[in-house]
């Protein structure tokens, strides 16, 4: 019997540290569940949060088009200013813009940049730059083989994507001097597509 009794305390001895024992293993665990949800809960709001800010980017309208307001002769390297803004969509710098000449972007994104100008000066081309670097000439005239061509009128395009990052400047300069450019006649477009 004592025998017996002691095989019983030993076995509820036993099942209460495997109680014990399961109980706190339980416990653990929930913990560490509970640690890994909220770790992959912050990990997915982040990834979330991210995913809208670049899809905010993604589709943010920015838009201006611009013409010259009036005949305007330039030299070499200096800036058209496309001063009579015609549609301003998302740029909070419309004025610095309109007195400078010069595109500062905002927000980056690949950019659509179209230009025409109509001149009539011997062989008048401009340049589109981005930070002062050429990106392309465009020829609007001719090289003029006698005095009794002048005055042709001639309109020059330019069109090309740009990849601009913030505070990136975007001008179009003049590439000959006394270059004439004519308003109404000559106007910029710059359209983030994306």
């Amino acid at each position: 019997m004592r025998f017996q009794t002691a095989v019983d305390r030993l076995q509820s001895s036993s099942n209460i540290t495997m109680s014990t024992f399961r109980k706190e293993m339980e416990a653990e665990l929930e913990v560490k569940m509970e640690k890994k949800q909220t770790i992959l809960g912050n990990k997915l709001e982040g990834e979330m949060e991210q995913l809208k800010s670049e899809v905010k980017t993604a589709t943010e309208k920015v838009a201006v088009t611009s013409c010259a307001p009036s005949t305007i002769t330039y030299g070499s390297g200096e800036i058209i200013k496309f001063s009579e803004v015609k549609l301003s969509n998302g740029i909070g710098n419309v004025d610095n813009f309109k007195s400078s000449g010069t595109f500062t972007c905002e927000k980056p994104g690949l950019y659509l940049v179209g230009v025409y100008i109509m001149s009539y000066s011997n062989y008048a081309q401009f340049q589109i730059r981005k930070n002062g670097r050429l990106l392309s000439y465009v020829h609007v005239n001719p090289v003029l083989q006698s005095t009794g061509d002048n005055n042709k009128y001639h309109t020059g395009t330019g069109i090309m994507a740009v990849q601009l990052n913030t505070n990136d400047k975007l001008n179009i300069k003049a590439g000959t001097s006394k270059m004439p450019v004519y308003g109404g006649y000559s106007c910029l477009t710059i359209i983030k597509v994306k």
